[in-house]
């Protein structure tokens, strides 16, 4: 089952699920889950058993758990051969739910497709021989998600600094043909890593693919990503899913990060059907109706971003980044990704 995120909104009838993206009801002071994305039960997914007693692999002793998501759960582990920290991400055996163990795996080879500052480290993958389940270990991050930071307020040159690492981070595999597939503030690490400076990861490949490839590894009808920023040709599953799917979410966590609300409006205990039939076809907000105080060029940029018709978005993520800075005044230093970092 997927695990939940408390929602910014101060309210105790509902909590925005860390899954779906959308508030869900407590139902007698307890939190309903929600199942959308996941058809594995957390059991299968969990349980390294104490911390210090069990060895992942006879090489990655467990420490602590540091994050769990729909498709697996994170522990901070120490390698064994090389004496140092590590991420372990465990998924689901094979026996549980063979799409999900196969995309697990795919994950990581994707993982490992680029190397770019703003991509995880993947150090080593493969099949734990006792229980089965996949197991990629990785570099272990220290910072906070988007979704953390958007908690506290963040001036307009943050916001910039953020969204273009992002676009650039995403244009490195885009030129590599992998689309992203669930771009969300969740799946946007500020890593701290270096002292003075922030430098923006993209977690979470395990819906990642080729954009010409056919998902084989999907269950049936299933809606892959996350509702509040999947763009319609994914949420309806018959369109072609390329890089400006991607730069859809962008432009909506973009929208998210300058107002603090979605771009489609949430409805408090709507079936997850009825928003995904509105996120199919309704216009998102427009950014000018909610922060008129910013440029209107801003506005323009959030809006192609996040049109309906892919042919109306961006092309690719340079071009997006070329209008999103110039909307902003200019800054020639931000469209190249080796001249700077979040500072």
């Amino acid at each position: 089952m997927g695990t939940v995120t408390e929602t910014r909104d101060e309210t105790f009838a509902f909590y925005r699920c860390h899954v779906c993206g959308l508030p869900h009801e407590h139902v007698d002071g307890v939190k309903r889950q929600c199942s959308f994305g996941s058809d594995t039960d957390s059991a299968e997914l969990s349980d390294a058993g104490p911390p210090g007693r069990r060895v992942l692999g006879e090489r990655y002793r467990v420490e602590r758990t540091v994050g769990e998501g729909a498709a697996g759960i994170v522990y901070e582990c120490t390698d064994l051969r090389l004496d140092r920290l590590v991420a372990v991400k465990l998924g689901p055996p094979l026996e549980a739910s063979v799409p999900q163990h196969q995309r697990f795996l795919r994950e990581a080879r994707t993982m490992a497709e680029v190397s770019d500052p703003g991509t995880i480290v993947v150090y080593d993958f493969g099949v734990l021989s006792d229980t089965g389940q996949a197991f990629i270990a990785m570099e272990l991050l220290h910072g906070e998600t988007l979704w953390e930071r958007m908690t506290r307020p963040m001036p307009l040159s943050v916001v910039r600094d953020i969204v273009a690492e992002i676009l650039l981070v995403l244009g490195a595999f885009h030129a590599r043909g992998v689309v992203h597939r669930d771009i969300k503030p969740d799946n946007v690490f500020l890593s701290d890593a270096n002292p003075g400076e922030i430098t923006v990861k993209i977690l979470d490949f395990g819906l990642a693919r080729h954009a010409d490839e056919r998902d084989k590894v999907s269950a049936g009808n299933e809606v892959l990503g996350t509702p509040v920023y999947m763009a319609p040709e994914q949420v309806w599953g018959g369109g072609e899913i390329d890089r400006r799917t991607d730069l859809f979410a962008v432009g909506s966590v973009l929208f998210e990060m300058l107002t603090g609300q979605e771009p489609l409006e949430v409805r408090a205990a709507e079936p997850l059907l009825t928003f995904l039939r509105r996120a199919g076809t309704q216009p998102r907000r427009s950014l000018a109706s909610l922060r008129p105080d910013l440029p209107e060029e801003l506005a323009g940029v959030v809006a192609t971003a996040m049109s309906l018709d892919p042919k109306d978005r961006f092309p690719d993520a340079r071009v997006f980044l070329r209008a999103f800075i110039d909307a902003l005044g200019g800054d020639e230093s931000l469209t190249d990704s080796s001249s700077w970092r979040i500072s």
